[in-house]
């Protein structure tokens, strides 16, 4: 291994030969969590505080404390973070290791024992969520990798590699097929609402999203949601505004203005016409 060993940048490992890897520790507060986004790159992600709702490729799956997932290359993803499930400083804390294609070839030819096992991973393209044994040494890997150098952690890629090859304890999660184009936008309105119905999002920025204008914006979600834009996300904010109130001892106008809402009147009103109490009513049963 000593002729591939990385030349060293601020913890960005170059590797010899095109060699390309990024060991990132996290820790971060839930809403600083990066958005919807793609690379070129593989990604590893492992989360070790937190819990909430990850999006990969449209399919919406929960995860929680040591959700571990490979994710290929260009395959658009998101995981969106509960702000009550955090460590005592108020910060979740995930590991994530980013590496190019090039990196698994020259590994092969700094190692030809994993050729074979490489190679089928890069043709794959698989997305994987680990599972027993085989997400246990893979967490117990990254874990330990957290306080070396970037020479040690270039000696443990060879390690890693072969779990993430493993077919043990692996769950495959299957890109889906070409949707049409309006189940597309639905889906990709769905995301962006998700996102943000908690910032002061509108009409206008969600049509900026889509690409589309204000007008045909609103036919579209009147025809594919049944409702107006306004009433799909009030929809989101009423639904986390109740898991709140049960949830946590905050205040009620708190958590109206956390769910997005500006205005405690108008928030109460909605409430009650939802779910016929009021929220202090609602949530003392």
């Amino acid at each position: 291994m000593e002729q591939y060993l990385p030349i060293l940048s601020n913890d960005l490992t170059i590797f010899a030969l095109g060699m390309y890897c990024e060991y990132h520790n996290v820790k971060i507060r839930p809403e600083e969590q990066i958005g919807a986004h793609f690379q070129s790159l593989w990604e590893l992600d492992l989360v070790l505080t937190g819990s909430g709702v990850r999006f990969i490729d449209g399919r919406k799956d929960d995860f929680s404390c040591g959700d571990i997932v490979l994710l290929p290359p260009d395959v658009e993803h998101q995981w969106i973070f509960n702000d009550t499930d955090t460590d005592c400083n108020g910060y979740i804390h995930n590991i994530s290791l980013l590496f190019s294609n090039q990196f698994i070839n020259n590994l092969t030819i700094a190692l030809p024992d994993l050729g074979h096992a490489l190679t089928t991973l890069i043709a794959q393209k698989k997305i994987s969520v680990f599972h027993g044994e085989t997400r246990d040494k893979i967490e117990a890997l990254l874990v330990s990798m957290i306080d070396m150098t970037p020479e040690q952690k270039a000696v443990k890629m060879p390690e890693l590699m072969l779990l993430l090859c493993s077919a043990d304890g692996t769950e495959t999660i299957h890109t889906r097929q070409r949707l049409k184009e309006a189940d597309k936008r639905a889906e990709k309105l769905t995301v962006y609402c998700i996102c943000n119905f908690k910032r002061d999002i509108n009409i206008a920025s969600a049509a900026r999203h889509l690409g589309i204008n204000k007008s045909a914006l609103c036919r579209f979600v009147k025809q594919h949601f049944g409702a107006t834009f306004t009433a799909y996300i009030n929809n989101l904010r009423l639904e986390e505004s109740c898991k709140l109130l049960k949830t946590t001892d905050k205040s009620i106008s708190v958590i109206a203005y956390e769910c997005g809402f500006n205005n405690i009147t108008y928030f109460n009103r909605l409430f009650k016409m939802r779910h016929n109490k009021s929220p202090r009513e609602y949530r003392c049963v």
